[in-house]
């Protein structure tokens, strides 16, 4: 069985997302789901922004933890009624597993005539990428490069997405991928030094007290978080070319800007957190007009 995911998970996120171009406003309400490896993010779309947003740890989606059982009344009443019937997703996850848990959602939330759209990088990309080959690039990492098309039009940006793992992506002002970066997540870097070892303790995630450390606890506290925040300041600033801008999303992204911003020194970028980059990403290229992404539509599922 998975082990429980820090850091609040199961609690409903309530920060609105940045807006889309009034274009995508002007559409009829739709959710939208990132399927990660440790929690499924379902969001809400509605007048081109995302809120609220839920996080199903996929060991409930599994079955093999017991779900809140208001849960997916809460997100029912949110979505209100009629059920809304549009529907898109990107997700990680092999295709059969990603088939049951959109099964999951559409019987539990009686979506009774959802279609689900999968936003995914193809041959025919929305995104020009370069040397890249679209098919080695993760469908989230992908949502994540679609919305700064969106949100962030003629700009130099890394977008930085700590989940169980995290990935740092660059797009130029030119609207060309660049390339990137992946690393095990906070979560998994922390976990991983207490698991594959013989008596270091599972520590509280916090900055360190001490630094050097003057105990374990404190030197594992130093290392996680000295250490993690100057890897990913490490990244950032290694790519040669300019970037304007570096976008903080999933689950560890409030703690990362908490972490880079500690340092007195201003950086030559602005640094903001986006909790739903992701999913405003999904909503935007299921949407786009023009240059159209890869659209797989899944048959409807019947609830039951």
């Amino acid at each position: 069985m998975a082990a429980t995911l820090p850091f609040g998970y199961h609690s409903v996120v309530n920060k609105l997302s940045s807006p889309l171009p009034s274009l995508l406003a002007a559409l009829p309400p739709m959710l939208v789901a990132d399927l990660g490896n440790s929690s499924l993010k379902l969001g809400l779309f509605d007048n081109g922004i995302v809120g609220p947003v839920w996080r199903i740890p996929n060991d409930v989606l599994e079955g093999v933890a017991t779900p809140d059982g208001a849960l997916f009344q809460r997100i029912r009443n949110a979505i209100g009624e009629p059920a809304i019937e549009r529907c898109a997703y990107s997700s990680v996850l092999q295709p059969d597993t990603t088939d049951r848990y959109l099964e999951v959602l559409t019987r539990r939330l009686r979506l009774n005539t959802a279609t689900w759209a999968s936003v995914k990088p193809g041959r025919h990309s929305a995104v020009l990428m370069g040397d890249y080959p679209p098919q080695q690039l993760g469908a989230d990492r992908y949502a994540n490069i679609l919305a700064s098309v969106a949100l962030r039009p003629n700009t130099a940006v890394a977008i930085v997405d700590s989940g169980t793992a995290t990935t740092i992506d660059w797009m130029g002002a030119d609207g060309t991928y660049q390339g990137g970066v992946i690393v095990p997540g906070l979560w998994t870097f922390w976990q991983t030094l207490h698991q594959t070892t013989a008596r270091l303790p599972l520590v509280p995630l916090d900055w360190a007290k001490d630094y050097p450390g003057q105990s374990t606890q404190s030197a594992m506290q130093a290392g996680l978080s000295v250490g993690y925040a100057g890897m990913i300041k490490a990244l950032i600033e290694e790519n040669p070319l300019p970037v304007a801008e570096v976008i903080l999303t999933g689950g560890s992204a409030e703690r990362l800007h908490a972490w880079l911003t500690r340092a007195p020194q201003v950086a030559p970028y602005g640094l903001t957190v986006e909790p739903h980059w992701t999913l405003l990403g999904i909503a935007s290229g299921s949407m786009a007009q023009g240059q159209q992404p890869v659209l797989v539509s899944k048959p409807a599922i019947m609830a039951g």
